[in-house]
């Protein structure tokens, strides 16, 4: 019963809104198609994968000095003296690997964050630019808007965004920024 008053309610508050700003204009944006065909975010993911891969090469050459002290250790022919230097430098080693498998997976997440921030900020601002152009009251995330009309400004952002070529990963969205502030 609650929930169908509740519902009436809504409803009778949509329809009261909907008469009392008939010139309320409402803007919307996909923002994961926004980043999907973004110069800057392609650039973006491709360095992250460069990034990445140049680790994970560092790290599988470690994991083989590894292995071949694991085979030395395997070996019967090994003195005892000897067996224990490679168990201390084993134990070094893996050490070595797994803090550094940390330190870089530390490095790629905070990179892409920080990068991701400053992709975002050129974003929204163009967005925010876009919306004052248009006299837009509002601008949603396409997938938040579940009815009404509104004006999809996904491809003209892609379009501004693309031709200004800004490189918000090398720097510029902080200068835009610190101009604001």
């Amino acid at each position: 019963m609650k929930a169908m008053i509740r519902f009436i309610l809504t409803f009778l508050f949509c329809i009261a809104m909907n008469a009392a700003a008939p010139s309320l204009r409402v803007g919307v944006v996909d923002l994961q198609k926004v980043l999907f065909f973004y110069d800057e975010f392609k650039i973006l993911r491709i360095e992250l994968a460069n990034r990445s891969s140049r680790y994970e090469n560092e790290l599988n050459e470690m994991e083989k000095e590894l292995n071949g002290i694991k085979q030395k250790l395997q070996n019967t022919a090994v003195s005892e003296d000897d067996k224990q230097a490679l168990e201390g430098d084993f134990s070094r080693k893996m050490f070595d690997l797994q803090r550094k498998y940390e330190q870089y997976k530390k490095k790629l997440d905070e990179s892409k964050e920080e990068d991701l921030e400053k992709i975002k900020a050129v974003v929204f601002d163009e967005i925010s630019r876009i919306a004052q152009v248009r006299k837009l009251d509002y601008v949603f995330d396409q997938k938040q808007l579940y009815f009404g009309d509104a004006l999809d400004l996904t491809d003209e952002l892609i379009e501004i965004l693309n031709r200004k070529g800004k490189s918000p990963t090398k720097g510029t969205s902080a200068k835009r920024r610190s101009r604001k502030n």
